[in-house]
């Protein structure tokens, strides 16, 4: 009997001892566990963020790449501008230009429709060779741009041209694409116009419905002109 007692009092420390060892072991496993989860639940969410970060920025540049196709270049603040000038005959933009050269850019390049119809057929109201007046408007400006000059653009039935703004964005190398508008009522177009030609000043002729006709493709055009590209200049 009395050795069962010593056997007993030496058998319970020792379990007693096993028990404290292995619940020390279970929460320093536990401890362990949660450190991990931890490290990970830190480490893993900046990882994936980086991950989607660069693969926005991959996705975001081959997507530019392709949706660049065709379309025109990005265009800086020091790039040269194409300044289209829209507005019908007697709007006054003959005027307005030789302030625009005198005051403000002296050395910037006119294209101006009339010029190039009679260096190609002799007279200015000879429109037997539009398709080639139109390849050598749109030569003129490439070529200018080219050379960093601004180009402004005195046309009056091209400007109006969907097909023509859309050659220039195309074709031309990088530039800022701008509109000069000029409001103006037909009857008071058509004022201007007798004017001037009872001081002898060559002119197209155009009756009061046709100048409203124009009127009416000039407000059509002006819807287009911000989804082409063309920013407005006061």
């Amino acid at each position: 009997m009395k050795e069962n007692g010593v056997l007993g009092g030496v058998l319970v420390p020792r379990t007693r001892r096993f028990l404290v060892g292995g619940i020390l072991f279970s929460l320093f496993v536990i401890l362990l566990n949660l450190l991990i989860a931890y490290a990970v639940r830190r480490y893993y969410p900046r990882s994936r963020a980086k991950k989607e970060r660069r693969s926005r920025r991959r996705s975001g540049s081959g997507s530019g790449k392709n949706s660049g196709r065709g379309k025109h270049k990005e265009r800086k603040r020091s790039d040269p501008k194409v300044i289209l000038l829209v507005g019908m005959p007697g709007s006054g933009k003959s005027t307005w230009l030789k302030q625009y050269k005198g005051r403000c850019d002296d050395s910037c390049r006119i294209v101006d429709e009339d010029e190039l119809r009679v260096e190609i057929t002799g007279k200015f109201d000879d429109f037997s060779k539009e398709d080639e007046l139109c390849a050598a408007m749109i030569n003129a400006i490439v070529r200018h741009i080219s050379e960093k000059h601004n180009v402004v653009v005195e046309s009056n039935r091209y400007v109006l041209d969907e097909k023509f703004r859309k050659q220039i964005i195309s074709t031309v190398p990088s530039c800022r694409l701008l509109v000069k508008e000029f409001d103006i009522k037909a009857h008071f177009a058509q004022a201007r116009l007798a004017k001037d030609a009872e001081e002898g000043k060559r002119h197209h002729t155009y009756t009061e419905t046709e100048l409203e006709d124009w009127e009416v493709r000039q407000l059509e055009a002006k819807e287009l002109f911000k989804k082409e590209g063309w920013s407005q200049m006061h």
